[in-house]
């Protein structure tokens, strides 16, 4: 058992997805499923894809969705601006507006990082998961 499962194991959580084929979003074609992390009467959803040279027959396990979600969320603190510049986003459209979609992003990578830290993990639980993605190369 992985440390990112031994930690969900202890506080009660599970991990469960359903595969939805494989879609076309944003010029990306890949393998999409929505994945489900619940346990002691709490639950986050989560959209998670996975390009076409990975097989839909491994599934997603938490080793594949929380090291995303923990990636997606290390941003969302950051200002629009900032979110922009560090992950290469259009900030403005051709009319000098926000760039509609990379506000989309930024807002849903926000919302992910609410509905992750509802969940409750410790700071010690975050640093153990973080060390072994680090470690894990994930």
């Amino acid at each position: 058992m992985s440390v990112i499962e031994n930690i969900l194991n202890n506080k009660g959580f599970e991990v469960s997805s359903v595969y939805n084929g494989v879609i076309n979003k944003d010029n990306w074609q890949r393998h999409s499923w929505s994945v489900l992390i619940q346990g002691n009467g709490l639950f986050i959803e989560v959209d998670y894809g996975k390009g076409m040279g990975h097989s839909a027959d491994d599934g997603v396990t938490a080793d594949d969705i929380i090291p995303c979600i923990i990636m997606d969320s290390s941003f969302a603190g950051e200002s629009f601006e900032e979110f922009c510049d560090m992950l290469g986003y259009d900030k403005y459209d051709d009319y000098g507006r926000y760039n509609e979609r990379s506000e989309e992003i930024w807002n849903a990578c926000k919302e992910q990082l609410d509905n992750f830290e509802a969940l409750g993990f410790t700071e010690e639980e975050l640093e153990a998961i973080r060390n072994y993605i680090d470690d894990e190369g994930l």
